[in-house]
């Protein structure tokens, strides 16, 4: 289906500013498993950050638990994203999804086949327990881009009828805070977008 990506972004963002979060018990959504070892448990040091000065991005999910996509269950689970700050590029979920297929296809190589500037990349995402932020250029020529991996716990209650089903999500982030981001709650969701992540043709 079409969307106008621009515009149901600027409506996410006057969305979340007209009304944002000043207080959220994160702590009541922890999962058992997340313990203060884990890089992901920064989330809810940062969540006020975040929430706070955090601005509206499109990510595009590059690795997730594959609970995430399941019906039957309600876990809150860690997924890899990616995404641009840059104002020429926020829009541009072609490059985005490109990326993280490339990515997704040079983690399979050997060790020695994988490039020698991707090597850092590739080992946070083929270690579970590493969740590094990772910063670093893609696309050619005029569509080169700086990109941000980043790793985040997707709480369902965010998501329209509690399970992924798009490979494009909007998040908040706040990088002259902190590294952490997390998932836009669904209030916020334009219909536009809503529409966008429910079909089937995208």
């Amino acid at each position: 289906m079409k969307i106008d990506l621009r515009k149901d972004l600027e409506d996410m963002r006057a969305a979340y500013k007209a009304n944002p979060i000043k207080h959220r018990m994160l702590s009541l959504l922890r999962p058992s498993w997340l313990t203060e070892r884990d890089g992901l448990s920064r989330i809810f040091r940062e969540k006020d950050d975040i929430y706070k000065n955090g601005n509206v991005y499109y990510a595009c999910i590059v690795q997730a638990n594959n609970n995430l996509y399941r019906t039957d269950n309600r876990l809150n689970c860690p997924a890899n994203l990616l995404y641009t700050l840059e104002p020429s590029g926020e829009c541009n979920i072609g490059l985005l999804k490109e990326t993280a297929k490339t990515l997704n296809g040079i983690r399979k190589y050997e060790k020695g086949d994988i490039p020698e500037h991707m090597r850092e990349l590739i080992s946070v995402m083929t270690d579970d327990h590493d969740r590094s932020q990772f910063i670093f250029t893609a696309g050619k020529g005029d569509e080169k881009l700086r990109m941000i991996y980043a790793c985040t716990l997707i709480f369902r209650d965010d998501l329209p009828l509690g399970v992924l089903k798009n490979d494009i999500i909007p998040v908040l982030a706040a990088p002259e805070h902190c590294t952490s981001i997390l998932t836009l709650p669904k209030k916020y969701w334009s219909e536009g977008f809503i529409e966008f992540w429910n079909s089937d043709d995208r």
